[in-house]
C-alpha cells in the first residue's frame, strides 16, 4: 500500500520523543521511516521474512516497530482509536507524576472516511472524558475508498468547517506543504503534551490536508484516473519541496555570487588592475 501524498507526516517525527507512543495510518510510509524504522523492514514485511518485525506471521502492510514504541497497523481502519485510547490510559496510570514537558503523548492516526465509524467517536468522547493525552491525526484527501467526506465527517459538518469537536480543538494543515507542517505540528504536540495551552482539554485534533497519490478501490460515480492521480501528484507535498529547495538553492548561489563579487572588488588594487 503506497504512502504517496502523505509525505508531510514525517514532519510530526521531529516534535516527538523516544517516549511516545504512535498507532498510526496504513498510509503513513513517511512517518514510520522518520520515527527511525529500517527500510529494509518494509522488504523483510513484503516477503513475509522471519527476519520482518511479526517473524513473516503478519499481513505485509501491518507494520510495528516495539522499540520505537510503533504499536501494530490494523487492518479494519478506526481499530487504533480506542486501543490507542486504551494506551494513553495505562500511560496516565503508570506516570500520573510525571512533568508534562516530559509525560508521554499517544498519536492516533486516521483517515477521513474512517472519521466516520462509532468506534472513532467513542475513542475521541473516552479521551476527552478522561483527559487523555491524544493527538489524533486526520490525513484527509478528501475520499473514503469510494466516497467523499466533505461535509460528513466530525471536523467537516455539512454546516461547514468545525473548530472543536467535544471540546476538541481542531486543528487544520496544509499537508501538501511540509515546510508550512513544522511549526504548525509544534504547537499541536505542545497543546497535549502541556494541557494548561488548552485548559479545556488534553488532547487535539489535527486535520491534515493531503492528496491520494496512489489508486485504490473506486465505485464508478467517483473515478481516480491516471490523470487526477497525476494532477494530484504534482499538487502534492514532494513537488512543494522540490521548489522550496530549488529557492533556497538558488538564494544561496546568489549570496555566493555576491559575496564572491564583493571579495573580488575588495582584493581589486585601487586604480584599476594593471
Amino acid at each position: 500500500v503506497g504512502g504517496a501524498g502523505h509525505e508531510s507526516s514525517a514532519v510530526l517525527a521531529d516534535h516527538l520523543g523516544p517516549q511516545d507512543w504512535l498507532h498510526l495510518h496504513y498510509r503513513d510510509k513517511a512517518l514510520m521511516l522518520a520515527r527511525g524504522l529500517a527500510v529494509e523492514q518494509f522488504f523483510h514485511s513484503s516477503l513475509c521474512t522471519a527476519a520482518s518485525h511479526s517473524g513473516g506471521r503478519q499481513m505485509s502492510a501491518h507494520l510495528s516497530a516495539p522499540d520505537l514504541k510503533v504499536l501494530s497497523l490494523v487492518g479494519p481502519v478506526g481499530n487504533n482509536a480506542l486501543q490507542a485510547v486504551g494506551v494513553a490510559q495505562q500511560i496516565r496510570a503508570e506516570s500520573p507524576s510525571t512533568s508534562r514537558l516530559s509525560a508521554p503523548l499517544v498519536v492516533c492516526s486516521l483517515g477521513d472516511g474512517t472519521t466516520q465509524q462509532g468506534e472513532v467517536l467513542e475513542a475521541i468522547a473516552e479521551s476527552v472524558r478522561a483527559r487523555l493525552p491524544v493527538l489524533f491525526l486526520v490525513a484527509d484527501n478528501g475520499l473514503a475508498i469510494s466516497t467523499r467526506t466533505r461535509g460528513q465527517t466530525f471536523y467537516d459538518l455539512p454546516s461547514g468547517p468545525a473548530s472543536e469537536f467535544y471540546g476538541i480543538p481542531i486543528q487544520r494543515l496544509n499537508g501538501r506543504d511540509p515546510v508550512a507542517c513544522v511549526g504548525a505540528f509544534g504547537e499541536v504536540v505542545a497543546t497535549v503534551r502541556v494541557p494548561e495551552l488548552q485548559p479545556a482539554t488534553s488532547n487535539a485534533a489535527a486535520n491534515i490536508m493531503t492528496s491520494r497519490c496512489t489508486p485504490q478501490a473506486c465505485r464508478s460515480d467517483v473515478p481516480i484516473t491516471s490523470r487526477g492521480c497525476a494532477s494530484r501528484s504534482v499538487r502534492g507535498p514532494r513537488p512543494r519541496v522540490r521548489r522550496s529547495r530549488a529557492r533556497t538553492d538558488g538564494c544561496r548561489r546568489t549570496r555566493c555570487a555576491r559575496t564572491a563579487a564583493r571579495g573580488a572588488r575588495t582584493r581589486a588594487p585601487r586604480g584599476g588592475v594593471r
